[in-house]
């Protein structure tokens, strides 16, 4: 597989903004959000070069969909590869529970 193009679900587009807005005002650090951005972008686009190095989900409905991930600092970021192209699918932090949130998701993963 060569290079792959990257595209966001609105799920993870979400997820984004919704990173950089809880720690830029309610933990109110500028820089640590820009800092944390930079390490969920650096690990999105390494993907593009390596997509099966995602590690497959301990999960059989959401395997069953196809969906792998990376670990980004305090972050998972959850991708499906379709052909020559990967699909980031959301981007939680680790405490949360992304089991429900993905299948809750399940609509929106076959976008």
């Amino acid at each position: 597989m060569g290079k792959c193009s990257i595209s966001f679900a609105s799920p993870a587009k979400d997820d984004i903004m919704q990173i950089r807005t809880y720690i830029s005002n309610v933990l109110k650090n500028k820089k640590a959000a820009r800092d944390t951005i930079d390490i969920i972008e650096r690990a999105v686009m390494s993907l593009s070069e390596m997509p099966e190095r995602g590690r497959k989900v301990l999960d059989e409905d959401i395997d069953a969909q196809g969906i792998r991930f990376i670990i980004a600092g305090n972050f998972v970021i959850f991708f499906r590869i379709d052909a020559e192209s990967i699909i980031i699918i959301r981007i939680l932090h680790n405490k949360r529970n992304w089991r429900e949130l993905l299948q809750g998701d399940s609509k929106q993963v076959k976008e």
